[in-house]
């Protein structure tokens, strides 16, 4: 029983800003909030641990609105808010339905979030190291360590955003044995005798200091171990909200839960280590795509689990990141993406990579300073990495740019290893023009060689030289499958340089590769004004030679006996930039001259066909956007 009065309490304003409906801090996680909620919640227990497994209960149970403490105060706040933001249609809708829920006595869900084998709320009043003054008093910040993931900094706000009031009660134990509580109301400007209020508030003692009595907590938010409940009060979850969180849980937290790190409870839903497999395959399937909107993570987990014994994992010591793995397990209906987790477990972004094959990855830092420093370069989201968010005095940190560029040469050159194992050992492939269908052929023609253009009748069997044969015959290996590099439509800009506009160009058949429509001056054999060709089609290959060295195989198809120029960019991931050459040659070992990404005195065959092994001045393998222009 209470000792005390207990109150709603909010700051005045003293003159300053005020508070509006939109709180950037609520309003980022509004949408899916119970999705939302249990990612930002659950990163944080596993920070709060103070054993493993931590673990975590979701239940929810309805209250009638008069049950909650001091009500008629709280309806004079409602009452208060909506009046001073009457001209406000969208605070006035939010502020009716509130006041029209304590008013008429309704039924109240309360989500209840409890963790257990975690330290509580720790540190006094004042303590901006303690998790009590980074969750109820600090916005903005957090108490985190080195290497952990949330700690009660902006995330927090998804506990409000998923509030039918936008408040919450929080009740822990700490030292074992301290009990402290508080409510806590992210709310709107308002009036308090004709004096502006803040709009953050607290329920709790006087001055807004929080209930250390367990005498004076309220029977409905009494804990009794160590550990923390968050009450959120009128929980706006979807009707199906079991699901949407225990679908959050298996996204995000699969890998602190096989490692033991997390138990969840979800209503009757317990999701340990024991059963996440049947679980993942009652929530998804291995043919769903994973997108933004709608996340898969059983491919990454079965990466996860199966990538050892398929030869497909890799480990090294990073630069200012220590020890790190790479799970790979190709499948053709995978994502090609990465997962990135730190140490706590949590998935923090997928990106996709350029590979020869489809598959799913799983990036791991295991190194205690590889984590603080990832944790630096962590967004207030936790959904990225970046090293532009590791700044020092304004600038980007150098061992930030160190532990990037590592990181993404560790991925590509991982995955380029994976591959090789299905290249080609010859630039030179016995009829694969066979098998170089180009999309946008509704009819395909055929090649100078007379096979159709298709994808199908080929074996993967790899095929050797006779034994005895003296000539260096070449090795016939199946062709990579991949999907062609088509790039959209460009245009060459008419105020570049030596650009002038023109009525007619050559025109391709067919969708895809690149157009334009201007005549530009090339330094190709002294300045000749030449062509773009619109509509040209290509496909490349990225092979070994046979020193081992990468070589490409680029097959281009415009029209029919032109003489032309061809203009190369390389990308990886996000970006294309200029090549150099240093090799062009044909099927009948012809060079063609070279000039930094351009190859010139080209000439389409009679079946509009060009076909080139190209050497660049790198090891690499890439994504090629190629432009032709008529001499």
């Amino acid at each position: 029983m209470s000792t005390k009065k207990l109150l709603y309490e909010f700051a005045p304003t003293g003159g300053g800003d005020e508070t509006g409906f939109n709180d950037a801090v609520t309003t980022m996680f509004e949408g899916n909030t119970a999705y939302f909620l249990a990612r930002e919640s659950l990163q944080n227990i596993i920070d709060a641990a103070d054993k493993y497994p931590a673990k975590a209960v979701f239940e929810m149970f309805p209250i009638k609105a008069n049950q909650l403490p001091e009500v008629e105060r709280l309806k004079e706040i409602f009452k208060a808010c909506k009046e001073y933001k009457s001209h406000e249609k969208e605070t006035v809708r939010f502020f009716s339905k509130a006041l029209e829920v304590v008013t008429e006595n309704k039924n109240i869900n309360i989500l209840r979030i409890g963790d257990f084998n975690t330290r509580g709320l720790t540190g006094d009043d004042r303590d901006q190291k303690g998790n009590y003054y980074s969750l109820m008093k600090a916005v903005g910040s957090s108490s985190k360590s080195e290497g952990q993931g949330g700690s009660f900094g902006l995330g927090k706000g998804s506990y409000f955003a998923a509030s039918l009031f936008r408040m919450m009660f929080v009740s822990s134990i700490y030292d074992k044995n301290k009990p402290i509580f508080q409510g806590k109301l992210r709310l709107i400007s308002h009036l308090k005798d004709g004096e502006p209020m803040q709009g953050n508030g607290s329920f709790g003692l006087a001055k807004q200091k929080p209930v250390r009595d367990l005498n004076n907590i309220p029977d409905l938010f009494s804990r009794k171990e160590q550990g923390t409940d968050f009450f959120i009060v009128g929980f706006e979850g979807a009707e199906n909200w079991q699901d949407h969180i225990s679908k959050s849980v298996l996204n995000y937290f699969w890998n602190a839960i096989l490692k033991g790190l997390l138990e969840i409870k979800v209503n009757d839903l317990n999701i340990t280590k024991t059963n996440i497999g049947e679980l993942m395959l009652k929530y998804f399937s291995e043919e769903q795509r994973d997108t933004n909107d709608n996340p898969n993570p059983l491919p990454y987990f079965n990466a996860y689990n199966k990538s050892k014994k398929s030869g497909h994992f890799f480990e090294e010591d990073l630069p200012f990141l220590g020890k790190c793995q790479l799970y790979i397990l190709p499948s053709d209906i995978y994502p090609s993406r990465v997962s990135y987790i730190r140490s706590s477990g949590m998935v923090i972004q997928k990106k996709p990579h350029q590979c020869m094959k489809s598959y799913a990855g799983v990036f791991i830092c295991d190194n205690k300073k590889g984590n603080a420093l990832l944790r630096e370069m962590e967004n207030p989201s936790h959904d990225k990495w970046s090293k532009d968010f590791a700044k020092q005095d304004g600038k980007v940190r150098e061992d930030a740019k160190s532990a990037e560029s590592a990181l993404k040469d560790f991925v590509h050159g991982s995955l380029r290893k994976l591959s090789e194992t299905d290249e080609a050992k010859s630039l030179y492939i016995p009829g694969l023009e066979k098998y170089l269908y180009l999309p946008g052929d509704q009819n395909p023609e055929r090649l100078s060689s007379g096979s159709i253009l298709e994808t199908s009748g080929y074996s993967d069997e790899e095929t050797g030289s006779e034994v005895g044969d003296e000539k260096d015959e070449p090795i016939e290996a199946k062709v990579p499958n991949i999907l062609p590099v088509i790039k959209k439509q460009t245009t060459i800009d008419p105020e570049d340089t030596g650009v002038e506009p023109i009525d007619t160009v050559v025109s391709g058949t067919g969708s895809g590769g690149t157009s334009g429509k201007f005549i530009k001056k090339l330094p190709v054999g002294g300045n000749k004004k030449i062509k773009a060709i619109e509509n040209i089609k290509y496909r490349t290959f990225a092979v070994k030679n046979k020193e081992g060295k990468e070589e490409h195989v680029i097959i281009v198809r415009g029209p029919k006996e032109i003489s032309c120029a061809l203009d190369f960019q390389a990308g990886t991931d996000d970006s294309f930039d200029t090549l150099k050459i240093i090799k062009a040659t044909d099927e009948k070992g012809v060079s063609y001259p070279v000039n930094e990404g351009r190859i010139t005195n080209l000439n389409f065959n009679s079946d509009g066909i060009i076909k080139l092994n190209v050497k660049f001045d790198t090891e690499e393998r890439y994504a090629l956007k190629i432009s032709a222009y008529q001499l």
